[in-house]
């Protein structure tokens, strides 16, 4: 599993803490393990963060029960690194936007959509 981001053996040292990405499946700690990767892919620009997740928004959506976390994650490093989370919040899947726009925008819940 990279999807473009990290090789097999950088998510296994990412999640080392579980034994590795079969590791956190085994243990079933797929948060955990989806904000840690969130956390680490955070560091791309804005852009390549709405471009992953467009492209891997149907993904995202369809496993909500996690991927949520995973999101949160990106919006919630990208903001503690001083950038502007609305196109991130707007490239999200569409019934996370609430939620985010809430969570991070506050009163301010306009989000640009690229």
């Amino acid at each position: 599993m990279s999807l473009g981001y990290f090789s097999s053996d950088e998510v296994d040292t990412l999640l080392d803490e579980f034994g590795g990405l079969q590791g956190a499946i085994r243990l079933k700690h797929y948060i955990s393990a989806a904000e840690i990767l969130a956390w680490n892919m955070a560091k791309s620009s804005v852009q390549d963060m709405c471009n992953f997740l467009q492209e891997y928004n149907g993904l995202m959506a369809e496993h909500g029960e996690f991927m949520y976390y995973f999101v949160q994650a990106i919006v919630d490093q990208m903001s503690t690194m001083g950038n502007d989370v609305r196109p991130i919040i707007g490239a999200s899947p569409e019934r996370y936007q609430q939620f985010l726009k809430r969570r991070f925008l506050g009163n301010n819940q306009s989000v640009a959509t690229d």
